[in-house]
């Protein structure tokens, strides 16, 4: 089944991304660079096709970008996009869940996707010499799935799950946000709709939106690899021709400007505010769509400490928005505020220096090559641009539009867009201490999620352990079943995390890969700084990711953790509930994280021991929790909650993740792709010898 990320898709701001990294006044001249250009071609029924021909891997990347987006849902639809992506892949028309897993084991493939605001994209790889039937397998998901009630009613219980409790205060700020600044229209609710949307949503309801949006009409395929162009088209011709359009439909159109407005958002308990002030933005192809993404980085890079808050922007097919967060005491609240606002609207008065745009200017054209490094992003790049109805040549000239970007220009796109009269000011927390700052706020409520910590009674009744041995069995059915959990043989986990450094958040992206047996190797980059660990089964050691140099080996915690997180997944602890001797308990229904959960106590064969919390409803996993290894009894335990679950090659896995160490939180994790049994060298976690000359003796 495609694997759903909620995001908004834009070439602009992925070819920012990188910027960051590598501004430097001290970088060298661009080199030369020809972005590779697509033949393209459109179908009869208007799905337009581009193949990227690119030899040097036996492999093919399909992209599919469907108009299917949250923006598509009529009022009282909040919520059917993201339905119909949980739930198309597990079975088509022809194919069960387990003839598509075949299917997809013997091209060498993997299928994953995303959801956004405008489109829900679904790609697919394999083996270069496999792309027919890839062709076929990824028309077959696309436009015949098939929606039964079981699938429908776990998609639909884990969305009423996450719509009623936020994962986090900055999560429910930026949604807020959102909602404050286009109000009823469609980019103003949450992609994963409404509690009372999706509980008078119907599984007829959602299989009238899925045949009505997901349609060949300004869908875009994009295909990279070692293929023929040909070949291509001609897979596509013949797979793809029978798909019907529909109503030729755009995004619809935002609300007029927004008025001023003020929201608090009940967060009870809260140690402090998360803030956020934005307004509109343009439109994705708007002529003030690049002078506003610099604009933003500019503002990230002349931020003096935390307080001056964290920027960004979305530019999508009818509108936009850009805004600024961050995280205050709850008494200066509205300090924090008037602090953001005033950043803000300073962007418009002729504030911008020309030495840090030229820097930022040299960045972004330095980085442009990197955006295009794989098939993936290759196609994706393309697919961003040709679904809002731009080209090849709008990509390819990005680098000398950025290279004519004056300050006067950046300035002048600021002023029209950050206007004090537009200004949507949102804050989290506790809303008695915040109604006094902002005594005109409108207000909405929301629940507070808190960690839980594990009971230490190790008794337990012979109905307990039967309750939980079923209990047990009925949860690790409900993600996919023993046997698929079994022929896991590699898995690797990418996201985008915030790792929580005292009151701070650090934006982290973390690349995890686990090989059976004790194998894992986890890349993590914290702003420039990348760290490799590697465990390779009893042997662990850890080097910088930009050289090999300073490879050192672990010390005995540090392995023993990397152990640890190697089991710590998902499917590691659902089958170390399944391994003979394990012995189960339930403990009933407990309050967990804001949830109703059932509390299964795992002892394995080991003498380890897990509180593992299962969703009633769903029969999914919720969170997990271990007492760190510590004979004194004083480290508190470790917890992971768990939400957001989407099927990967039919087993069920978590898209996001909180990890607490007793009551602080210290990492929360959105992945955006998880792939399994793909194949990994064994010198991947092999230690390498250093390089450096024997110290001398």
């Amino acid at each position: 089944m495609p694997t759903i990320r909620i995001a908004a898709l834009r070439a602009t701001a992925m070819m920012f991304a990188t910027a960051m990294t590598f501004a430097t006044a001290g970088h060298a001249a661009t080199p030369a660079y020809h972005l590779p250009k697509p033949v393209v071609r459109t179908l009869p029924n208007g799905l337009t096709v581009g193949v990227f021909r690119d030899s040097r891997l036996p492999l093919v990347h399909l992209h599919l970008s469907v108009p299917a987006g949250s923006a598509s849902e009529a009022p009282g639809e909040e919520g059917a996009a993201n339905l119909v992506t949980q739930v198309m892949g597990v079975a088509t028309a022809s194919r069960d869940a387990t003839t598509l897993n075949v299917d997809l084991d013997r091209m060498g493939g993997t299928i994953s996707g995303q959801l956004g605001r405008d489109f829900a994209t679904v790609t697919l790889n394999a083996l270069s010499r496999e792309m027919p039937a890839a062709m076929e397998l990824l028309c077959d998901v696309s436009t015949r799935a098939l929606f039964s009630d079981r699938d429908f009613d776990r998609a639909r219980g884990t969305a009423m799950n996450d719509a009623a409790r936020p994962s986090s205060p900055v999560a429910l700020a930026e949604q807020k946000l959102w909602e404050a600044v286009f109000g009823a229209a469609p980019y103003g609710h949450a992609a994963t709709g409404s509690p009372g949307s999706l509980d008078t949503l119907s599984l007829d309801s959602v299989r009238r939106f899925y045949l009505r949006h997901w349609r060949p009409n300004r869908s875009v395929l994009a295909v990279a690899g070692d293929v023929d162009p040909d070949s291509v088209f001609s897979a596509a011709t013949r797979w793809f021709s029978d798909w019907s359009p529909g109503d030729a439909h755009g995004p619809q159109a935002p609300p007029p400007a927004p008025r001023r407005v003020t929201r608090i958002v009940d967060w009870p308990g809260a140690p402090a505010a998360q803030i956020a002030v934005g307004v509109p933005g343009p439109r994705s192809g708007d002529p003030d769509e690049i002078p506003i993404a610099l604009a933003v980085e500019l503002l990230n890079r002349g931020a003096a400490s935390p307080a001056d808050g964290r920027a960004e922007q979305r530019a999508l097919g009818a509108g936009g928005m850009l805004w600024l967060t961050a995280e205050a005491p709850t008494d200066e609240a509205a300090a924090a505020a008037a602090r953001l606002e005033s950043r803000l609207l300073a962007l418009g008065t002729g504030s911008i220096r020309a030495g840090a745009l030229d820097t930022l200017r040299r960045a972004v054209q330095h980085t442009f090559p990197m955006r295009f490094e794989t098939l993936e992003a290759l196609a994706g790049q393309w697919s961003a641009v040709a679904s809002v109805g731009s080209g090849y040549d709008d990509l390819a000239s990005f680098p000398d539009r950025i290279a004519a970007m004056a300050p006067a220009t950046v300035s002048a796109a600021a002023a029209r867009w950050a206007t004090a009269s537009h200004v949507a000011v949102v804050a989290v927390g506790s809303d008695a201490e915040l109604r006094a700052q902002f005594p005109a706020a409108e207000a909405a409520p929301a629940p507070r999620a808190a960690p839980v910590r594990a009971a230490s009674d190790t008794s337990a009744t012979a109905d307990q352990l039967a309750r939980g041995q079923e209990l047990a069995k009925k949860a690790i059915q409900a993600h996919g079943g023993l046997s698929r959990l079994r022929g896991i043989k590699s898995s690797r986990f990418q996201s985008d995390a915030k790792l929580s450094l005292g009151a701070r958040e650090v934006d982290t992206q973390l690349d995890e890969t686990r090989v059976e047996p004790a194998r894992m190797r986890v890349v993590s980059h914290v702003g420039p700084i990348g760290l490799l660990q590697v465990l390779d089964g009893e042997a662990a050691w850890s080097a910088p990711v930009d050289s090999l140099t300073g490879v050192r080996d672990l010390e005995a915690d540090q392995a023993a953790a990397l152990r640890q997180g190697f089991e710590a997944d998902v499917p590691h602890l659902l089958l170390d509930a399944a391994r003979p001797g394990a012995r189960i308990a339930a403990r009933g229904i407990v309050t967990a994280n804001g949830q109703s959960l059932e509390k299964l106590e795992v002892w394995e064969a080991s003498g380890a021991r897990r509180i593992l919390y299962v969703d009633p409803g769903t029969l999914l996993l919720a969170g997990a929790e271990q007492q760190e290894s510590d004979p004194a009894g004083e480290m508190p335990s470790s917890v992971r909650w768990y939400r957001d679950y989407r099927a990967v090659n039919g087993i069920r896995l978590p898209f996001a993740e909180e990890r607490w160490v007793g009551d602080k939180r210290v990492m929360r994790l959105v992945y955006t792709r998880i792939t399994l049994n793909e194949r990994f060298p064994d010198a991947l976690f092999r230690k390498p010898q250093s390089t450096l000359p024997p110290t001398s003796r």
